[in-house]
């Protein structure tokens, strides 16, 4: 579905508890007047049993624009992210092109498969970036090993967006543009284009 597709015609989307998802609407903020998935225009995609909604939506009762970021989870409960659109649906896009997707454990947490190599990893990857060493961003994608994903992080003034997550610890192969964030999680510098082979 391309990002100017009413959610509404994204929808039923089914959960594998069999919860289907038919209809979707959020109230303005600016009028409070119920706006429907058919005047909000995006993405309503199914990523390990939760539907991730990115979309703008338009009030047909006052013509208020805002944006609809949400997950909503198989038991039809809807979670606000915290993630600016643009970022959410670059995040979309690569979970319908990898070959790993995301999977659920008993923990329901999000958790990644193992990845495939990056096409070009560096010779001497660079050393986990902590904490202390970054600004992190308040919104969480996720989960992985039971700690929150954050959605971007800030070193030395430049900021890296979430790419994956890596169960090797030092040994990750990290590509051009990419930095390791506390042995666990890559992030990938914003705005950096990376082509695969």
């Amino acid at each position: 579905m391309s990002n100017q597709d009413p959610i509404s015609r994204q929808l039923p989307l089914k959960f594998a508890n069999g919860q289907t998802i038919r209809r979707f609407a959020k109230h303005c903020p600016a009028c409070k007047h119920i706006v429907d998935s058919q005047h909000m225009h995006g993405v309503a995609q199914l990523v390990q049993d939760r539907v991730v909604i990115v979309a703008q939506a338009r009030c047909p009762a006052c013509g208020h624009g805002f944006s609809v970021t949400c997950v909503v989870t198989d038991d039809k409960q809807v979670h606000r992210v915290w993630v600016p659109g643009w970022a959410l649906r670059w995040w979309l896009s690569r979970q319908r092109d990898d070959d790993a997707p995301l999977r659920d454990r008993d923990s329901r947490e999000w958790e990644y498969e193992d990845t495939p190599d990056v096409p070009t990893p560096l010779r001497n990857p660079t050393p986990s970036l902590s904490a202390a060493d970054v600004t992190v961003a308040s919104e969480a994608l996720g989960q992985f090993q039971g700690e929150p994903i954050p959605a971007w992080i800030e070193s030395q003034g430049q900021r890296y967006v979430f790419q994956r997550a890596s169960q090797d610890g030092p040994r990750t192969k990290l590509g051009r543009d990419e930095v390791l964030y506390e042995g666990r999680l890559v992030y990938v510098r914003d705005g950096a284009v990376h082509l695969e082979a």
